[in-house]
């Protein structure tokens, strides 16, 4: 677990744990919190519990409630109990505007947690 979001300012923040929800519609949605653009160069989901054949894809969005997104930071990664996802994409997301998790299909076992990490723009 993380336990400081802001040792050193520059360095960026991770957001509070985001569960994902077990639906394919936003199963997490990050809403930017800065009021600025935020650049993110980090994106974990920890699976503690995962059915087979699911996948989870992450990217951009301008809604909370969208089933898919832009600007691909994870694509199309299969979920595995006990597994950790690291995102390799790094982007940038617009004020009011989200990062998004959607899933492949329904899971109801699904139990984890996604982690975002980002730098406010200065711009």
């Amino acid at each position: 677990m993380i336990r400081s979001r802001n040792i050193d300012p520059e360095a960026g923040r991770w957001s509070e744990p985001i569960k994902l929800a077990s639906s394919t519609t936003a199963s997490f949605a990050f809403k930017n919190p800065t009021g600025k653009e935020i650049f993110v160069d980090k994106v974990l989901i920890n699976v503690t519990t995962a059915a087979a054949s699911k996948y989870v894809s992450v990217g951009t969005s301008t809604s909370a409630t969208g089933t898919t997104a832009d600007n691909q930071i994870i694509s199309t990664a299969a979920l595995t109990s006990g597994q950790t996802i690291i995102s390799e994409q790094e982007t940038t997301v617009a004020k009011a505007s989200y990062v998004l998790g959607t899933l492949s299909a329904t899971d109801t076992t699904l139990v984890a947690y996604a982690y975002v990490h980002y730098k406010e723009m200065s711009m």
